[in-house]
């Protein structure tokens, strides 16, 4: 008989948090029952995405890959980097998850190489050979967890886009 699987108690936290106006990063979706679009809040940021919009928000900086990731890092006019954030409760969800990182890294090259940087949390990750492996590898090493969290902002593409939110 097998054990059912555990639920992610917090469920959605896979989703890094959108600071409207406060960093160059648009996010691919949004927290219900946040406003935002055209001269809103989130208009200074980049592209305005609300739930239900992440099939266009990438259009503005020509990311064509579906759904559009969590996060386009930009300077205004032109996507520097994709980010992606992710949680796994167990490997074989992490294991499903990977993916994901090979498309980004197919799209960020057709980009003209822009890099791929991803954020995970939870214990499915520490399936090393056929989940987290392929990530570092997509992402260049370029892999960030709540613990080095703050080390994001001194890597290529956030350190040079810091301060430039208009």
């Amino acid at each position: 008989m097998s054990r059912p699987r555990p639920r992610n108690r917090r469920r959605g936290s896979h989703r890094a948090p959108h600071h409207r106006g406060q960093a160059p990063f648009t996010a691919g979706t949004s927290a219900p029952g946040r406003r935002s679009g055209p001269g809103g809040a989130g208009a200074r940021a980049g592209v305005p995405t609300v739930p239900g919009t992440q099939a266009t928000a990438g259009r503005r900086f020509g990311v064509q890959v579906q759904p559009a990731p969590d996060f386009i890092l930009h300077d205004g006019s032109t996507a520097r980097g994709l980010l992606e954030c992710k949680s796994a409760g167990d490997g074989g969800t992490a294991r499903d998850k990977a993916g994901r990182f090979g498309a980004l890294r197919r799209e960020a090259q057709r980009l003209g190489g822009i890099p791929v940087l991803a954020v995970l949390e939870g214990l499915g990750w520490r399936r090393l050979n056929d989940a987290l492996g392929p990530v570092v590898r997509d992402c260049d090493g370029r892999v960030f967890i709540p613990g080095n969290l703050s080390d994001l902002l001194d890597v290529d593409p956030v350190r040079d886009l810091i301060g430039t939110a208009t």
